[in-house]
């Protein structure tokens, strides 16, 4: 379980302090490698491959002085794919920057895979058609293949585009999170469910999940199982 973080390009207050302990805090969780994406409106920079946080921390916070778009920031897990620098988010996607907080499990060849699901998937829809993002006749088809799984575009443009936006936690200040890994929070080991959420990642439960969702349970495969029919 990866954590995103989406920083707006227009924010009411200064968030700078407030990534900086998202980042502290999800690097518990998540410290097999980090990256970044920005645009300055006609190309898109990705910088990964970060395995030390204070070296992330320090690339993150020059940037976010100077942004002129939203700012994608991704900490790994290694749920599917070995731990490398490779296997860092962001992926380049034809016109865009992409970051991934799940698995795939289309994609998926093992934790000590060379490539990892993400980026199996990103090497899967980088045919499609330029700015697909902008085109809702894509949308079945990604989103009927990361299941419940977070994914975010950035394109050069500055558009970003969150698939299951609704799954992750919008904070005051107008910053998104994929899970609540960014508050530090020990989700692996809870073992009281809070209603409405899986016990084990974190994220909102459909109707016909309990305690833990289709993903934690290893219930969800792609087109075998209806997370939303009960």
């Amino acid at each position: 379980m990866c954590l995103i973080i989406n920083v707006p390009k227009e924010t009411k207050t200064d968030i700078t302090d407030e990534v900086m302990t998202s980042i502290d805090n999800g690097w518990k969780h998540n410290h097999d490698g980090a990256g970044l994406a920005y645009t300055d409106g006609t190309t898109v920079s990705i910088f990964k491959g970060f395995m030390k946080k204070k070296e992330f921390k320090k690339t993150v916070r020059d940037i976010l002085k100077n942004r002129q778009s939203d700012v994608l920031i991704h900490l790994r897990n290694a749920s599917a794919g070995k731990v490398s620098k490779e296997n860092t988010h962001p992926f380049k996607v034809g016109n865009y920057a992409m970051v991934h907080n799940g698995t795939i499990g289309e994609f998926s060849k093992g934790k000590g895979a060379l490539k990892s699901d993400t980026q199996l998937f990103g090497e899967f829809i980088s045919g499609l058609t330029d700015n697909f993002i902008e085109y809702s006749g894509y949308d079945d088809l990604i989103e009927d293949f990361i299941g419940s799984s977070k994914v975010c575009f950035l394109g050069a443009s500055g558009v970003t585009k969150i698939y299951n936006e609704y799954y992750g936690i919008q904070s005051d200040s107008g910053l998104w999170y994929s899970n609540n890994y960014y508050l530090g929070v020990e989700v692996k080991t809870t073992k009281k469910a809070t209603p409405g959420y899986c016990k084990t990642c974190g994220i909102p439960l459909v109707p016909s999940e309990d305690e833990e969702c289709a993903y934690c349970t290893g219930e969800y495969q792609y087109g075998g199982y209806d997370i939303w029919s009960k």
